[in-house]
């Protein structure tokens, strides 16, 4: 992936200025366009923060973000920090839900049983 954003292909970005960052290898978001998608943190197999691109209860920055192809984001998703640095565990696990048109599915969440 060509990719100009700040966390390289397939890794999550933290800033300590408040944004955090997904960029997702493989994926272009021209054909995608304005997708909808859903960020989750897990720890320890309990659901600790989630936030989407429909998010009923937040407006801009503070929802799942389409790429703005800035050097700083790139061709990554961004959202307003979930946790703060200090906040990450190792083992906390990050989950990337993407549905290219519409809203996000009734059917979500997925059943991971």
């Amino acid at each position: 992936m060509d990719d100009t954003g700040s966390g390289g292909p397939a890794a999550i970005s933290v800033s300590t200025y408040g944004y955090q960052s997904v960029n997702l290898v493989g994926w272009d978001p021209l054909e995608w366009g304005q997708s909808k998608w859903v960020v989750e943190i897990w720890r320890e197999g309990v659901l600790i923060h989630t936030v989407c691109s429909d998010s009923p209860n937040a407006t801009g920055n503070n929802i799942v973000q389409n790429p703005d192809g800035s050097k700083q984001y790139g061709k990554g998703l961004w959202w307003w920090r979930l946790l703060v640095p200090e906040q990450f565990i190792i083992g906390d696990v990050w989950r990337v839900y993407g549905w290219k048109d519409g809203a996000v599915p009734p059917e979500y969440p997925v059943d991971r049983t």
